[in-house]
């Protein structure tokens, strides 16, 4: 499906939805040119917080393969907090990884094939903030939803160690 949206709606209704927006913003910033730099101003800003994501990912990615590790160090036990840290364990990097990946997703590179006086150039900006940001989006509350997965995997791996 590239970059289009993908939406409920019908087609009409989300064409008709993009030129009132449009409208507005043209309204509101005056001209095609400043409507323009702000899609491509949130685009970017959409960049930022994507790679922002990644490296918040990509450092519980790497906790969570610590912890594999130091769990894979002890003998498996019967006890649960062992088969709770692995599973954990697992889960984490399970949904770390799909978050990375839609992340991924939202921070891609777009160059116009259309003409900035293309009236077609801004809605098609439009259409693919759209995208990104729902991609963003869904990245983050994965993450936001590793989180206890992660702090359960934390606890149960220093029960195993007797730490705690």
């Amino acid at each position: 499906m590239g970059d289009a949206e993908r939406s409920d709606k019908p087609a009409e209704v989300a064409e008709k939805e993009d030129r009132t927006y449009l409208d507005a913003m043209r309204e509101m910033l005056h001209g095609e040119r400043a409507v323009f730099d702000y899609l491509y101003d949130c685009l970017s800003i959409i960049d930022r917080k994507s790679a922002s994501l990644l490296q918040f990912n990509s450092i519980i990615l790497a906790a969570t393969t610590v912890l594999l590790v130091l769990l894979a160090q002890r003998e498996p036990r019967t006890q649960p907090w062992y088969e709770i840290a692995a599973i954990c364990s697992a889960l984490s990097l399970l949904l770390m990884s799909i978050s990375s990946t839609v992340s991924l997703l939202a921070v891609r590179i777009y160059w116009g094939t259309k003409a900035i006086d293309d009236p077609q150039f801004d809605r098609e900006l439009l259409r693919r903030r759209k995208w990104r940001t729902r991609r963003y989006r869904v990245s983050w509350w994965i993450s936001i939803c590793t989180l206890p997965v992660f702090v359960v995997d934390l606890v149960a791996i220093f029960v195993v160690y007797g730490i705690w």
